[in-house]
């Protein structure tokens, strides 16, 4: 038995670090997705970079993104009956794309992949609403939700212990709000995000510590793919095939080992590559 669901994830963004500029037309665009039909338990889709060197977008434009690129692929093809993520932390633009997205794909389900970490009046407005949808609560430390993309700026000067056992009282804290909503909540620890490349990096080899103590018993999803915390300092900005390829395999052997070590566990990974899929099936056909 698989141990763990593909997230793949595909950008309709021009800046976008890991595939920015490359699926913001019609023609990439398709070919991306049918390719992400083809082995992604959940397809992911952002249009706008939640990198910190990025300057966010206003809810007009993303949501223009996503009528450009994306709503003419639902036109023209069936209803798929997929998993379907939306990667925003605008409520506005999660409801514009869902309401679009079932009429037209009424068997698809949805995913809200809310990177703001703010659980609010608006989203229990949301949830409360008779849209049906899974939602991915993210660790961000960020006051409010319009200061998602600032999250580099609320980092806390913690050690490594004491990080854990914030992150640990972070989601304890906004479980409890949702816990009427227990089972379509999914956590997701949100590596990259108001967080040191120590505590990243500590926080990959203390899993599950983390994990243990906050007896969550649903879906945990992980997101290291092109993560630059993962470089060595000493590779470029602009990575050669070498420096890529290194940092796959590392990619690979950091999966490997959540899968190992936390089995009790239902992980939902996300990445931008179908290698490492291949790469974990063989892991989980060895260790099933």
């Amino acid at each position: 038995m698989k141990k763990y669901k593909m997230m793949g994830v595909i950008n309709i963004t021009p800046d976008s670090f890991s595939d920015g500029n490359q699926y913001n037309h019609l023609e990439s665009f398709n070919l991306k997705f049918d390719e992400l039909l083809t082995w992604a338990d959940i397809i992911d889709i952002g249009a706008e970079s939640s990198a910190p060197m990025n300057s966010k977008v206003d809810i007009s434009t993303e949501q223009k993104r996503f009528e450009e690129i994306f709503f003419p692929y639902i036109k023209s093809r069936p209803d798929p009956s997929i998993n379907l993520s939306i990667d925003t932390y605008k409520i506005e633009t999660f409801i514009y794309v869902y309401d679009f997205v079932k009429k037209n794909w009424p068997k698809t389900k949805l995913y809200f992949n809310d990177v703001s970490g703010q659980v609010d009046t608006s989203l229990l407005n949301l949830l409360k609403s008779k849209r049906d949808f899974f939602y991915i609560l993210s660790h961000n430390l960020v006051d409010k939700r319009e200061f998602t993309l600032e999250h580099m700026d609320y980092c806390l000067s913690l050690n490594n212990d004491d990080f854990l056992k914030s992150m640990n009282q972070f989601f304890k804290e906004r479980l409890q709000i949702l816990k009427e909503y227990q089972g379509k909540i999914i956590i997701d620890p949100c590596f990259g995000f108001s967080k040191s490349r120590e505590q990243n990096l500590f926080l990959i080899n203390h899993f599950s510590r983390f994990i243990s103590s906050l007896d969550f018993k649903g879906e945990v999803a992980v997101g290291i793919s092109k993560k630059s915390f993962l470089r060595p300092l000493s590779f470029s900005k602009s990575l050669n095939a070498i420096e890529t390829s290194i940092i796959e395999q590392v990619h690979v052997s950091i999966l490997s080992k959540f899968v190992i070590n936390n089995r009790d566990y239902k992980f939902i990974f996300r990445v931008h590559d179908r290698k490492i899929k291949g790469s974990l099936d063989i892991l989980n056909d060895i260790s099933s």
